[in-house]
């Protein structure tokens, strides 16, 4: 049930919250006209309780609109104005609202950035990159819905569509989008829109984005909770081979994705979901493959290390004791013990979610100073079978350790 919401917001269902900082945005384009626009009025339509990721599009400065609605949120809000993209963010409290010149589009060529001059919000609603996204809300004079389009009519149907038969060659990261709000929505392509993208993907557009730009249309998807059945919808169109020829986006990849996301987020929340998921897709890649891989997308360094690391190693051998199991996965990216557990590795599930956390109670200071053992290669040694020992469950307290160290510092005196 949607809270109350002002009424100048009544051609839409507005949450409460949502709807006050559509009242502050309103006061702050200061009489330009300003529109909600794109994915927030697509799930308003849809019946989504709560918008925390807004886009609104204003007929003049969208810098200077941002800034005054700042102002009005009050002081926990901040602006950020990107320059170059004639773009503003202010974010407040759990909302980001993004502030934009309405305007229109060319491409020069496939895979180039566009062309963006002012325009009026028609314009500015079809040159979107689908129906369901070309949608507006006039705030103010009636809050008329603007649907140039025919978005609505496909949120009825459960269908992602183009706006024009040149949209994929205009920008061939549309081909990724569809199928990530496709799976997101739990909607279809419409006929016309996967042969559009098919035959964008079998001219070789793909190529012509730059690996960033892949990279990040490739990482959105990933971090989708519906990531498989989007990368499943990327395989159908051709898409995954023309990111990389051998990358998996498969059955067994998709099941794989769903596992290793779930065990991610009970043992590892801060290991990167996409690069998680991208070591999946990227499993059966031959080694040599990997750096180029990493080149193609531009990873970081670290990336392309992970990556490279966790594809690779192989898998402790079957009834290795903890210590053994613990040594070899401590050695890789936590994906490498991912993967491995969402394969059915018993051993790979024991390390994230116990063998990795154990530590020990003393370091090298306690062998030091209280066990007068002096800074040599012998206090690595030490304390690498005291911990081989704890992980094998032989250690339960720090007395327990302390008594091994001794004896082990006594046999090094010897």
């Amino acid at each position: 049930m949607h809270a109350a919401m002002p009424h100048r917001h009544a051609a839409v269902p507005v949450p409460q919250r949502a709807a006050a900082m559509l009242d502050a945005a309103l006061d702050a384009a200061a009489g330009d006209p300003l529109y909600l626009v794109g994915g927030a009025i697509r799930d308003l339509l849809r019946g989504e309780a709560a918008i925390t990721d807004v886009d609104l599009a204003v007929d003049g400065d969208a810098a200077a609109a941002a800034r005054r609605l700042a102002r009005r949120l009050g002081g926990r809000a901040r602006v950020t104005v990107h320059a170059a993209f004639g773009t503003s963010t202010v974010r407040w409290e759990d909302m980001r609202v993004d502030l934009a010149r309405t305007r229109s589009e060319t491409y020069a060529r496939p895979g180039a950035l566009p062309a963006v001059e002012p325009a009026g919000i028609e314009a500015d609603l079809l040159r979107r990159d689908f129906s369901v996204n070309a949608i507006g809300l006039r705030l103010g004079n009636g809050d008329a819905l603007l649907d140039p389009a025919g978005g609505r009519g496909d949120l009825e149907r459960r269908c992602i569509r183009v706006l024009h038969a040149e949209s994929f060659r205009d920008d061939p990261t549309r081909v990724f989008r569809a199928v990530r709000y496709a799976a997101r929505l739990g909607f279809e392509l419409d006929h016309e829109t996967r042969e559009l993208a098919l035959a964008a993907v079998r001219e070789g557009l793909v190529a012509h984005l730059s690996g960033s730009r892949v990279r990040a249309e490739l990482a959105a998807i990933l971090c989708e909770p519906a990531a498989a059945g989007a990368i499943g919808r990327l395989a159908a169109l051709e898409g995954c081979r023309a990111v990389w020829p051998g990358l998996d986006c498969g059955p067994e990849a998709q099941e794989l994705l769903g596992r290793v996301e779930e065990l991610r987020l009970r043992y590892s929340p801060r290991t990167p979901g996409w690069r998680a998921g991208l070591v999946v897709i990227a499993r059966q890649l031959p080694d040599a493959d990997l750096p180029l891989l990493a080149h193609r997308l531009v990873l970081r360094r670290r990336d392309a290390a992970t990556l490279r690391a966790a594809v690779s190693a192989g898998h402790p051998e079957e009834g290795s004791s903890p210590a053994a199991v613990a040594e070899a996965f401590s050695s890789r990216p936590v994906e490498a013990a991912l993967l491995a557990a969402a394969g059915g590795s018993d051993a790979a599930e024991s390390y994230l979610g116990h063998l990795r956390g154990v530590r020990l109670s003393i370091d090298g200071s306690v062998l030091r100073e209280e066990l007068g053992l002096e800074e040599s290669p012998r206090v690595g040694e030490v304390l690498r079978e005291l911990l081989r020992r704890k992980r094998n469950g032989e250690l339960e307290s720090r007395a327990a350790e302390l008594a091994a160290a001794r004896e082990l510092v006594a046999g090094s005196h010897r």
